[in-house]
């Protein structure tokens, strides 16, 4: 098994695309799907969804996705990308494969407690390919009642297996700000309005709220864009802000959205400014099912697995299963140290085979 997980894997690290648009990679899917001899069809655009009928009245979804991200691989990889400016530097290229290896056991044949449906999704990393696929109809249409989901993780130890029931990922939601004053030369200042003093006093205001909430409850609140001006000496007359918020209750949401809107309108009244404020639904937190953890941890009694103490501040579009079903995702360590999304990258190919055999054993139910 582990010598074809390499040399799927590294095939598909030679041709990493981005969002939906992934012709190559889904050509190369249906070659490799092919000899299951079961129906593939596709969804979400480039992405594929292949059937495995075993006669039983419920189905088990297994996700991995597709995309890669624009980043520049170094060179010296017999391997490499040979896409400029793109790279499968969060490991899609092995969870593709993990899955594939899922797939060929189950051409097998055999006995499964429920059907399988393999989902090969696109537009993880942007666009929202997992809302497109659970909003689409094929759960339902095909009786999915649970789905499960594994994701390389390069600094838990190569092979372990990581997850916890609850809250596993963050909610992520986007924190815009457009503030519009009134542009003046610095020398007359009392004739503007400050759009750039307005912006900080926000971002300042709404750093000292969020650290006046109870430190117990696991957020994020993180500013990491401010734009404003055009010389010097020039008093600005629009700034945008921007920023990032994590949660993983829906009531903290709301909360920190309610505090973000006071620190707008007090910056509007202290600065005599317009602030437009705008937070994004964006990909909902990620709650592992309980009773698939539990079974789970049965399952899986042969494996390293660890119950990560805390949840994690990332997201995951894998969610957006999980708001119409019970979902489970899980972490494989590689070990490597190199964190996600970055140049340097790289899979302990090895412990492809510790993913591949928790998934078999996961659709098997054995």
């Amino acid at each position: 098994m582990l010598d074809q997980l390499i040399e799927r894997r590294r095939a598909l690290h030679q041709i990493p695309e981005l969002g939906f648009d992934l012709p190559k990679t889904q050509a190369y899917l249906l070659e490799q799907t092919a000899a299951w001899g079961v129906p593939v069809e596709t969804v979400a655009g480039c992405g594929l969804a292949a059937y495995f009928d075993f006669g039983c009245r419920e189905t088990a979804l297994f996700r991995s996705d597709m995309d890669a991200l624009p980043v520049e691989e170094p060179p010296g990889f017999p391997f490499a990308s040979r896409h400029p400016g793109r790279m499968h530097a969060c490991g899609h290229d092995g969870h593709m494969a993990m899955l594939l290896a899922l797939g060929d056991q189950l051409a097998q044949g055999g006995e499964a407690p429920r059907n399988a449906l393999l989902v090969f999704q696109p537009a993880e990393e942007s666009g929202g390919g997992g809302r497109e696929i659970a909003h689409s109809g094929l759960l339902e249409r095909r009786r999915v009642s649970r789905a499960y989901a594994l994701h390389v993780e390069p600094m838990l130890p190569a092979g372990v297996l990581s997850s916890r029931p609850g809250p596993f990922m963050a909610r992520s939601s986007e924190v815009h700000l457009k503030v519009t004053g009134r542009s003046a030369h610095a020398a007359r200042s009392a004739e503007g309005l400050d759009a750039l003093q307005a912006a900080a006093r926000f971002v300042s205001l709404a750093a000292d709220r969020e650290q006046e909430m109870d430190p117990a409850i696991p957020r994020l609140l993180k500013f990491g864009l401010l734009k404003a001006g055009t010389a010097v000496n020039i008093i600005a007359g629009e700034a945008l802000v921007g920023g990032t918020l994590r949660t993983f209750d829906p009531q903290v949401f709301q909360d920190m959205s309610r505090m973000l809107a006071q620190c707008a309108q007090a910056v509007e009244a202290r600065y005599g400014v317009r602030a437009s404020l705008m937070i994004d639904a964006g990909y909902p937190a990620l709650i592992n099912d309980p009773d698939l953890y539990r079974e789970a941890r049965q399952l899986l009694s042969g494996f390293s697995l660890v119950q990560a103490p805390q949840p994690s501040l990332l997201a995951e579009d894998f969610s957006f299963y999980g708001e119409r079903l019970p979902i489970l995702m899980f972490h494989l360590g590689l070990g490597t140290g190199y964190p996600l999304h970055a140049r340097e990258f790289a899979i302990d190919e090895s412990a492809l085979a510790v993913g591949a055999q928790a998934l078999i054993r996961l659709a098997r139910g054995r």
